[in-house]
């Protein structure tokens, strides 16, 4: 550990990012972190109780694919919004390196409190004032990456592959598997109509929401699943859905959880027609109705473990019980924001 320790100082002297070396780094441990997920080292300065830098170690060397996706999402964005901005929405990616043949992604540290601690959730009131900031800082990320497509250029999400792993997964009735088929049938006409593409987050909840506290904008963190695609839908839709799942304990039976989160977002019916309209709309890229962006997100997270890290995680269930019951009150137009 010492050695790689001093390899990472070496790392960042050569960089010339920082001169007053060495850092003092600091092993983020959780012993219930899963194997996909990385392990974490923040870097001091010694005159600092703030860190500076963060590095991420994927705990198995060939889940470098992780790593490699968030830094160069994060070179993309930080290349379109230029620093005078960007450092004000993201961090800033510094170096994507190997030490001793262990890869090692390399950002700036983001100073503040993530909201999953503020508990925004269970506040209608919070929740509803930092929905509507949320929603602008996710529309100006996606504003500053559209960018036209090509002649010829094509968006393919592979969604058909999320759809077929999610009836192979779970046990979908004859309606569910009809709705499953409809959407698909939606998400592909969308691509095949797209004029531009965005860069989406992938991930968007509050637990990627870092409060700045200096300014009060939001920092954006964790970019591994962001992807380029026509839709906005993922990164909208999400926010809803992970917010409601919040406000259960996750120790609750997954499909007791899914079917109190799923009140709790008819109970939040006027803060989604709010989040929504501060969202707003585009001429560039898609958005798909509440139902079915909704449902795709339920479709691709209870998926995402299996096809993109190999195996299938308890946890994941929540999501096709959460879809399961979304189907029950849109066709039974409980949670129709438009009345």
């Amino acid at each position: 550990m010492l050695d790689f320790i001093q390899n990472l100082n070496l790392l960042i002297s050569n960089l010339s990012y920082h001169g007053r070396n060495p850092i003092d780094w600091v092993l983020l441990s959780n012993g219930l972190t899963e194997f996909d997920e990385n392990i974490i080292f923040f870097g001091f300065d010694k005159a600092s109780s703030i860190p500076i830098f963060v590095a991420k170690v994927p705990r198995l060397p060939r889940n470098i694919a992780v790593i490699q996706t968030e830094h160069q999402r994060l070179s993309e964005i930080w290349d379109r919004l230029g620093e005078e901005k960007a450092q004000f929405v993201i961090p800033r990616p510094i170096s994507l390196s190997k030490i001793q043949n262990q890869p090692i992604l390399v950002t700036t540290y983001v100073n503040g409190e993530s909201l999953v601690r503020l508990r925004i959730t269970n506040d209608p009131k919070k929740f509803l004032e930092f929905s509507l900031k949320a929603a602008k800082t996710l529309r100006y990320v996606l504003d500053k990456t559209i960018t036209q497509l090509q002649p010829n250029e094509l968006i393919q999400s592979n969604f058909f592959r999320k759809v077929e792993k999610f009836k192979q997964m779970y046990p979908l009735k004859t309606l569910e598997i009809k709705a499953v088929d409809e959407l698909r049938s939606e998400i592909e006409s969308t691509e095949t109509q797209a004029s531009h593409r965005i860069l989406i987050h992938g991930d968007y909840w509050h637990g990627n929401i870092i409060l700045e506290p200096k300014f009060g904008n939001y920092m954006l963190v964790d970019w591994q699943y962001s992807c380029w695609t026509n839709d906005a839908s993922q990164d909208v839709y999400l926010f809803l859905l992970a917010g409601s799942l919040a406000t259960i304990p996750n120790a609750e039976d997954p499909q007791l959880r899914a079917k109190k989160a799923s009140q709790a977002l008819v109970d939040w019916k006027e803060i989604i027609k709010a989040y929504l309209s501060e969202f707003g709309t585009s001429n560039s890229y898609n958005l798909l109705s509440l139902r079915s962006g909704m449902l795709m997100c339920c479709i691709d997270k209870g998926v995402r473990a299996s096809l993109e890290l190999g195996f299938d995680r308890e946890e994941d269930l929540v999501w096709f019980y959460f879809f399961r019951e979304l189907l029950n009150l849109f066709d039974n137009h409980k949670l129709d924001t438009e009345s």
